[in-house]
């Protein structure tokens, strides 16, 4: 009668007794550790800049395809054999380089998360926003102690769409897409009107801008890094200058554009609660997490912990190494299954 139970391991044997196998093991262990942690740095501040997106990618893949061939090398025989019963063994390393690349890119996602809590500034009053460096030293969050949102200052950007089959029933409905309104310190100062009390902007993609406070009184919101944000900056500016002109904050030379005025050069703050506009971010955060560090094919401890395991039976199998070699025959291997019978 044979133990199956010991089966596995007989096959197996071909491949971890093997001399030298214990210090490739230690040493393919490390690396991929190493790659893995390398991946999981730049992934977690990846938002910061595309560089760091790719090299996030790039190693990734690199740390998925290593576990491959880490797995291929180290268990030559069993994956050569191909055996329903090594399935376990033989997908592991298959399935952690698919979830290496999946973990990281939700960790890539969740990064601006991490990124605008690392890059954030408290300051005083808004009027200290004008001072903020807003080249790439820029925060990405700010959140100021006092300030005031004019929302009935609003103006926007018309986005114009045709609508309509056919040319009879064809109209064209026009709404305002980048909208803005001025910052001043506080109600009483917006209720004075002048134009050098105005100390911000403050901006949102859509046809209301939504002034949210914290509720400790905080005005809070994004002045770099967001992409509705960076990419539409010529639009808000459109609707500035159109603010300019219909509440008359001033003169607005030929080549504004050019030659900005002082309410044109204000900053541009997206106003919202950071925290509640992140949920998304925290999701993709969590499930990374789940993935990159408890997936047991993924995860260095629980790849760490099969490579300890073969180790340790690889000691007590000690005395069997002397007789295998990589050129040892289907023969031998029923020979080994014979030592488990009984």
């Amino acid at each position: 009668q044979v133990d199956l139970s010991f089966i596995f391991h007989a096959w197996m044997e071909r491949d971890y007794v093997v001399g030298g196998w214990q210090h490739r093991a230690t040493c393919r262990g490390v690396s991929y550790s190493l790659m893995w942690a390398a991946a999981i740095a730049a992934g977690s501040i990846a938002c910061a800049h595309p560089l760091l997106q790719v090299m996030g990618a790039a190693l990734a893949l690199l740390a998925g395809g290593f576990l491959i061939f880490t797995f291929n090398t180290l268990f030559e025989h069993t994956f050569l054999k191909m055996k329903f019963a090594y399935a376990p063994l033989l997908l592991t390393p298959y399935c952690g380089a698919l979830l290496m690349v999946v973990g990281e890119l939700f960790l890539m996602h969740g990064s601006f998360y991490i990124v605008s809590n690392i890059n954030h500034q408290n300051v005083r009053s808004v009027e200290d926003l004008a001072s903020l460096d807003q080249g790439d030293g820029a925060p990405m969050s700010v959140c100021s102690s006092d300030g005031f949102v004019k929302t009935n200052w609003e103006q926007g950007k018309l986005v114009c769409q045709t609508r309509g089959a056919s040319k009879t029933s064809m109209s064209t409905v026009c709404h305002a897409e980048f909208v803005v309104a001025p910052i001043f310190i506080d109600q009483t100062t917006s209720s004075l009107a002048k134009a050098e009390l105005i100390m911000g902007w403050a901006v949102t993609r859509g046809r209301h801008v939504d002034a949210s406070y914290l509720p400790t009184g905080e005005l809070c919101g994004y002045i770099g890094g967001v992409e509705d944000l960076e990419f539409h900056r010529t639009d808000y500016m459109l609707a500035i200058m159109q603010s300019i002109q219909t509440y008359n904050l001033g003169e607005l030379p030929p080549d504004a554009r050019l030659n900005p005025t002082r309410l044109m050069r204000a900053p541009l703050l997206m106003v919202t609660d950071p925290w509640e506009s992140a949920g998304i971010y925290q999701v993709s955060l969590a499930i990374s997490a789940m993935i990159l560090l408890l997936a047991p094919c993924v995860s260095p401890c629980m790849i760490g912990g099969v490579l300890v395991y073969f180790c340790v039976l690889r000691k007590d199998a000690g005395a069997k190494s002397d007789g295998f070699t990589s050129d040892d025959s289907d023969e031998d291997g029923q020979e080994l299954i014979g030592r488990y019978s009984h």
